[in-house]
């Protein structure tokens, strides 16, 4: 069996299984951000004021990055 008769399969079977990898990939940008407060959470428990700052800096950098990109692949943000 040929390790792309699976995508081959799915191409036959009319399914875009590219479309799941790009909303990964899109998602990763938010996953950072998660990550960067998670870290920031941590250093406020540790009372590590200058990180936390830092950190703080770096999530709302890594927050408008992933609306800016998205907004350029054409990606609508949903808002909760």
């Amino acid at each position: 069996m040929h390790s792309n008769s699976k995508s081959e399969s799915y191409a036959a079977a009319g399914v875009d299984i590219t479309a799941g990898y790009k909303a990964v990939e899109l998602m990763k940008k938010h996953i950072a951000r998660t990550v960067c407060r998670r870290a920031e959470r941590s250093m406020v428990a540790l009372q590590d004021q200058t990180s936390v700052e830092y950190l703080n800096v770096l999530s709302k950098y890594l927050f408008h990055l992933a609306l800016f990109l998205n907004q350029v692949e054409g990606v609508d943000e949903i808002i909760l």
